[in-house]
């Protein structure tokens, strides 16, 4: 848990310190293989890891993907709106933690454990 939370913190992090390349990667049609792909693959690795130990539901894999979508979705939609200048970005920390928190609850996590994993892994973002 503290590992998902903490790749999401670091993709923030990573994005925001570079949005031109965030702009290019995601936000500008392109042709080509999909950059974003090795990432996503990444996010439901770290997802299926947490199913395995039994802090996430087990749940067929068309829904642990669509958890893995949701997941995405929050990232890139902070980060979006952080690079338009429609979200602080000192605000994406506090915003992140209390979204992943609620997400992991929904998926079946302890909320003190999920809580305490969340703050584990925040605390260097």
């Amino acid at each position: 848990m503290a590992e998902l939370t903490a790749s999401g913190a670091a993709y923030l992090a990573d994005k925001l310190a570079n949005p031109h390349l965030y702009r290019a990667m995601f936000l500008e049609r392109h042709d080509g293989p999909d950059a974003g792909n090795d990432t996503f693959q990444r996010l439901v690795d770290a997802l299926r890891r947490c199913v395995e130990a039994g802090r996430f539901r087990q749940v067929e894999p068309i829904r642990s993907l669509g958890w893995a979508v949701q997941l995405w979705i929050t990232r890139h939609g902070m980060v979006s709106l952080a690079v338009a200048g429609l979200l602080p970005a000192e605000h994406l920390p506090l915003h992140f933690a209390d979204m992943s928190q609620s997400l992991f609850v929904g998926y079946g996590d302890d909320p003190e454990a999920t809580r305490r994993s969340v703050d584990l892994a925040m605390r260097d973002h």
